[in-house]
């Protein structure tokens, strides 16, 4: 699964068509959509789990088991990764609880640099990219 790749190039290609036109990839900040692979890569990652909301009572040792996840309305179907089942995961925005301690802020920084901004820098006439 590539959907955000994809939709990066999508987002290219038409930007290429027109320089002036705006153009951007959503990335969304409430839900953890694991189609997309540099949240399914979290989820794959135990070391990660502290980003999403997790079950009350966890069945099992993988994402699927120990984070919440949502599977009725979803685009695609079986497993997204290693131990992750499709469907939509919820970030934990709380912003407390976080264990460990740095896990709110280094959840922060990733949502920030890498989730939200770096995807979406996209070629300009003057200087290559749009900085974030």
């Amino acid at each position: 699964m590539n959907c955000s790749e994809v939709l990066v190039e999508q987002a290219r290609l038409t930007k290429a068509q027109n320089n002036a036109t705006h153009v951007f990839v959503y990335q969304n900040l409430v839900k953890a959509l694991p189609w997309m692979t540099p949240v399914r890569e979290k989820l794959e990652d135990p070391s990660f789990w502290g980003f999403f909301l997790r079950k009350e009572n966890a069945t099992g040792a993988d994402a699927t088991g120990v984070l919440y996840h949502d599977t009725t309305s979803q685009p695609v179907s079986g497993d997204c990764g290693k131990g992750v089942q499709c469907g939509e995961y919820l970030w934990d925005v709380r912003g407390d609880g976080c264990e460990p301690s740095c896990m709110c802020a280094r959840r922060c920084s990733w949502a920030l640099t890498r989730h939200r901004l770096l995807p979406m820098r996209m070629a300009s006439h003057s200087t290559g990219t749009v900085p974030c």
